[in-house]
């Protein structure tokens, strides 16, 4: 029995417990994960009568405490935003999750199939919808306090003279380390906004169809200094469908942003702690890029090309 079957096999009890059929179902594949950190299964299924719905199912790890809180957070998340997916039922036991279908692209799959010059628009529609996000609960004015990435910043750096860090790249991943201690933003340059955090907002966490765009995937709760959830969104947008130009505008060197921020009004793209962060977000990635290229995944791999661009304009 192959993944899927696996799938629409523990989706059945779930699907009768909703009053919706347990078999019969067309099933296409829209996402899958299987590495040494999870492996997990995205897909739709459709038949004749129903809505298209989608199915995801977490074979690994079995974390049933996690699962629980990944359910609370994301019927939470649903029941303010309308552009979030409700889940309609959902199996403790074999970690599957029904919900309604999010319709559209990812922004990876969008800007991995279009040039950089036409992604103005999903980069609006994408801030409109995180701007929203950050609004769906009560934010506030916040002093970013860069000391606890600092503190990680300078482990690595011990770590690296002490020759424990092996990484690819290394004379370069030592000369940011080093300018980004030493840049370090000041109070006067830590005034920025908290709000509610996404936790894992990422291109493949964004779904835009036309002028619409709906969220997936949330972490824990909270509030957060939002440099947090823009920095690891704009690294992954820079490191993997942009390449650093002379025209970029906003807190990563070399990459224009400012379409995002005529969506996203909440801070401005001169707000230094989304710069610092990025800066911070690109050593910590670069920190789990294997040292020999044998060993890195094709992913990794492109991950760490995007790195070292990024890394070659912010030095410069």
């Amino acid at each position: 029995m192959d993944e899927i079957d696996l799938l629409l096999q523990s989706a059945a009890p779930v699907l009768h417990a909703v009053n919706l059929p347990a078999s019969g179902w067309n099933a296409t594949l829209l996402s899958r994960r299987d590495d040494e950190v999870m492996h997990r299964l995205v897909v739709r299924i459709e038949q004749p009568g129903c809505a298209p719905l989608a199915v995801k199912r977490i074979f690994r790890p079995i974390k049933p405490q996690q699962f629980a809180k990944t359910i609370e957070r994301h019927t939470t998340v649903a029941a303010s935003l309308p552009e979030v997916p409700k889940i309609l039922g959902h199996d403790p036991e074999s970690q599957t999750i029904v919900m309604e279908l999010a319709r559209g692209e990812t922004l990876y799959d969008i800007f991995s199939r279009t040039k950089p010059a036409g992604h103005a628009h999903a980069l609006t529609i994408a801030g409109r919808w995180v701007e929203r996000f950050h609004r769906s609960e009560p934010w506030e004015p916040r002093v970013f306090k860069p000391v606890y990435a600092t503190e990680h910043l300078e482990t690595l750096k011990d770590r690296a003279e002490k020759g424990e860090l092996q990484l690819p790249g290394m004379a370069r991943f030592r000369a940011l380390l080093e300018h980004v201690l030493a840049n370090v933003p000041g109070p006067e340059a830590c005034q920025t906004v908290a709000a509610v955090g996404h936790g894992d907002l990422n291109l493949r966490n964004i779904l835009i169809d036309g002028d619409t765009a709906t969220g997936l995937d949330f972490g824990s709760p909270g509030l957060l200094p939002v440099c947090h959830d823009l920095a690891r969104l704009f690294c992954h947008y820079g490191t993997l469908c942009d390449k650093p130009g002379k025209h970029g505008h906003g807190p990563l060197p070399g990459i224009d942003l400012r379409p995002f921020f005529e969506g996203y009004t909440l801070t401005s793209a001169d707000d230094q702690t989304i710069a610092f962060m990025c800066k911070v977000r690109i050593l910590r990635d670069w920190q789990t890029i294997p040292k020999q290229a044998t060993s890195r995944t094709l992913n990794q791999q492109l991950r760490f090309q995007g790195i070292q661009r990024l890394a070659k304009h912010m030095l410069a």
